[in-house]
């Protein structure tokens, strides 16, 4: 049998690259097979796998910088930057390990600064087209999910929402959505007089559903439990049918044996195996996002903090030998099968598949639960500070790796001044509710409902030479 061909030395992908950059930035068209592939696929995967929120291109700058050991803190930086900053450099040494020649590919940018910035945007476009494009394609097909029976024939809701209608007429100006965002507690009082319930959100007569109440479109009503929080939570069925429409496909979102459509799942493209929690989280958040009234991307809708219900779910199933995390995680697997089989090509060969204060639907202390349930091993402890709805893991957990040895390291050299792009708020400026206009009621809870454990700081070096200077993020407003 012969053996594979080599594969193209440095220069000649890092010409093939260049060139690539060079089409996208003129509207040219691209080869068929182009050297940028296989980073643009992997970024395709970053908002559904990763983190839908954070900015690639600010994981991409800290990343690089903190591997080259650069210093990343400034007499300004308050510790919740500095924490911001080693989340993103762990989410950026998580995330290369998908990207084949990376670090190499990184490295013959240090020549080129204004080229390697060029790259970073392309990483960066991808993977905002990427979740762009699911937020485009359910925006329509969510509210149908809201049916009992979409697939029966003549099936509307009522007012039915006609497709191509704007979405100002979904959220809490319509019924069915708005009993959908509508906190599971809250339920009861919506059914009674939907209207009212409706008016009192929109007015500002009624506290809008925050992070601490959780939408009954995540839960299966006929196990939900006003008492138990966790009974019934991510079992509803709109969710069910959102997570296999972005990663099976639209459709074999009602049916999970379906074998319709000739390519492969998404979820199968970027290798997943099984339902897996950020994948979840960002089903639900694409979810809610569609039900509301939002006409794009957005961390916030009606005082409902999406990215902390993000980072809840994913922190929460992190948890694997909690009872109920095993019976969530068994329960994902059996409802997106394809992901666990192989699928054909088409030539035959197979690849691998009134408000209510009461906090009794709270995430904090979600999976506490007498007596006392065990610690999950140290090597699937999230990386990433979590709040004190879980307990935290010992402080060496959070510590990110070491920097790469010198050969591996790769410099960022300063950006063109005209081409910086400022990074997005750090998390805790994201993290906080901020009611809407006319809201007067304010939820005491806010402010330390997430408050991280201690970190260790970053063990980093000083290079040899003048500092490199980057862009620095936007400072919290005080």
């Amino acid at each position: 049998m012969p053996s594979p061909s080599p594969p193209p030395d440095v220069p000649n992908r890092m010409k093939a690259i260049l060139e690539s950059l060079e089409n996208m930035q003129g509207n040219r068209k691209r080869k068929r097979t182009d050297a940028l592939d296989p980073f643009l696929k992997a970024t395709r995967a970053f908002p559904l796998l990763h983190d839908p929120f954070v900015d690639i291109g600010a994981v991409f700058h800290d990343g690089i910088r903190a591997d080259h050991g650069e210093e990343l803190t400034d007499e300004d930086e308050t510790p919740e930057e500095h924490k911001d900053h080693l989340y993103r450099i762990n989410v950026f040494r998580d995330f290369i390990k998908r990207i084949p020649a990376i670090i190499t590919t990184l490295s013959s940018f240090e020549e080129d600064p204004a080229k390697l910035e060029d790259f970073i945007n392309a990483l960066r476009n991808s993977a905002s087209l990427a979740r762009a494009k699911d937020t485009c394609k359910l925006k329509d097909l969510c509210p149908t999910f809201l049916l009992d029976d979409p697939s029966k024939p003549g099936a509307t809701l009522d007012p039915p929402i006609v497709k191509g209608q704007p979405k100002s007429l979904h959220g809490w100006h319509h019924k069915s959505t708005a009993r959908a965002l509508c906190p599971m507690v809250d339920v009861k009082k919506f059914d009674e007089d939907p209207q009212a319930f409706m008016d009192g959100i929109l007015n500002g007569e009624k506290r809008p559903p925050s992070f601490k109440k959780l939408p009954s479109c995540l839960y299966d009503e006929s196990l939900a439990d006003l008492k138990l929080k966790r009974a019934g939570f991510l079992r509803g069925k709109p969710l069910e049918w959102t997570f296999r429409a972005i990663f099976m496909g639209p459709l074999t979102a009602l049916d999970p044996t379906s074998h319709k459509g000739t390519k492969h799942p998404k979820g199968v493209i970027h290798g997943m195996m099984e339902p897996s929690a950020p994948a979840i989280a960002y089903a639900t958040i694409q979810l809610i996002i569609s039900l509301s009234s939002a006409e794009q991307w957005t961390s916030e809708v009606t005082g409902l903090d999406l990215y902390e219900l993000y980072l809840s779910i994913v922190d929460s199933l992190k948890w694997t030998d909690h009872p109920w995390v095993k019976e969530t995680l068994d329960y994902w697997t059996k409802v997106a099968p394809r992901l666990t089989q192989t699928s054909r090509r088409k030539n035959g060969r197979r690849t691998a598949a009134a408000f209510d204060d009461s906090d009794s639907d709270d995430m904090d202390g979600f999976l506490d639960d007498p007596p006392e349930w065990p610690s999950p091993s140290p090597e699937r402890s999230c990386g990433r500070p979590s709040g004190q709805r879980l307990p935290p893991p010992p402080e060496e957990q959070w510590c990110p790796s070491p920097p790469l040895p010198e050969e591996q390291r790769c410099p960022l050299p300063p950006p063109p001044e005209q081409q910086r792009h400022p990074l997005p708020p750090p998390p805790e400026e994201q993290h906080q509710v901020t009611p809407p206009q006319g809201s007067r009621h304010i939820d005491k809870d806010d402010d330390d409902r997430l408050t991280p454990p201690p970190l260790t700081p970053l063990p980093v070096t000083k290079c040899k030479g003048p500092p490199v200077k980057c862009g620095r993020g936007t400072r919290r407003r005080r």
